[in-house]
């Protein structure tokens, strides 16, 4: 497991050196108090939020620039996640004050300041202008430890190396045949459970992740998956539909036949749980996910025992567009389509 608090130390050193050398002792205290901030407001406000970025300096040397003025002092870090910020500037006084705007002010000067910037997932440190990137080790940021980035990797792997071919166990129990032609009929809980295990072995890098099924975000509607990392205000909402045709085990005839029209269905329902559990979690970061078991086959029937490459592989690449206000929120991560390949002839 990494130490991500050591990789936090190795990330601020090449910045605190450049503060050194620029600004001496004062130059290395800020600048440690900047990192030290920046790691609070993630804490309070992960990353992920800000799709805007987030920006935090301090004036050393005031050369008369135009500075931003007029912001709101930040005295609460939880307001950050309370308020869903998703673009932010921060002002770091000598004395300990910090003045915020929810926005980025691009007017920020560079002369005689230390600036962190968090913008399109790159992480730069300003010292008098100089730009020193910081090493991210392949993370969009070292100073906290990955909480949905971490899912995120894990439900890639999961869609590629266990549901494309359904490898899982558990998973290659919801098929009426050996060939994945049609799928058994209620196959909503065999999935979850699948998913669900998976989760639960390979999610890491933090103290303790709880996976639960089935939990309720109000009084009556329950999400599928529930991800919490624990010791933090992060929560996970994942919600499963699944697309494609199933029946009885020695059924006649096709039960359920569920198309392109129930992964919308499902977006709107996440979007819904989303809203309804706000209220519930008004301090928490909650990122929802939609995973789609993409298990649609062109033209097979009940009687169905072969199918060719075409027809097996016809809606593998077939991405669903989902709609601009759901993707556009902050809270709603892109959604995850995972298609189940039959065995062709």
């Amino acid at each position: 497991m990494l130490d991500y608090e050591e990789l936090a130390r190795i990330a601020s050193e090449h910045p605190l050196t450049a503060a050194d050398q620029r600004f001496g002792e004062k130059g290395v205290t800020q600048a440690t108090a900047i990192m030290d901030l920046v790691r609070s407001v993630y804490e309070a406000r992960g990353y992920e939020f800000f799709q805007e970025g987030l920006i935090v300096f301090v004036v050393l040397e005031n050369q008369g620039q135009d500075v931003p003025s007029g912001g709101q002092l930040l005295t609460d870090l939880q307001q950050l996640a309370a308020e869903q910020v998703t673009g932010l500037t921060i002002r770091l006084y000598d004395d300990g004050r910090r003045e915020m705007w929810p926005e980025i002010r691009t007017e920020v000067p560079q002369s005689g300041t230390l600036i962190y910037r968090f913008v399109d997932n790159v992480e730069t440190f300003l010292v008098d202008g100089d730009a020193r990137k910081i090493p991210n080790f392949g993370l969009p940021s070292v100073l906290v430890a990955p909480t949905f980035v971490g899912l995120e990797a894990s439900l890639s792997h999961y869609a590629t190396n266990l549901a494309r071919l359904s490898q899982c166990l558990v998973l290659n129990d919801a098929w009426r045949d050996e060939r994945r032609l049609l799928l058994l009929n209620k196959q909503e809980t065999t999935m979850r459970r699948s998913l669900a295990l998976y989760l639960r072995s390979s999610l890491r890098d933090h103290k303790y992740i709880e996976v639960r099924e089935e939990q309720n975000v109000d009084e009556s509607h329950p999400v599928d998956i529930k991800v919490t990392w624990t010791f933090s205000n992060r929560l996970a909402l994942i919600e499963i539909k699944w697309l494609g045709k199933s029946a009885e085990a020695n059924g006649d005839h096709i039960t359920t036949e569920y198309t392109e029209a129930r992964a919308h269905e499902g977006a709107q329902q996440l979007a819904d749980y989303l809203d309804e559990n706000r209220p519930h979690t008004i301090v928490y970061n909650t990122m929802g996910y939609l995973v789609i078991y993409d298990a649609r086959r062109r033209g097979t029937t009940i009687t169905s025992v072969t199918i060719s490459g075409a027809d097996g592989m016809h809606y593998a690449n077939r991405e669903i567009t989902f709609a601009a206000e759901i993707l556009g929120r902050a809270d709603f991560a892109n959604p995850r389509r995972m298609f189940i390949e039959p065995i062709c002839t």
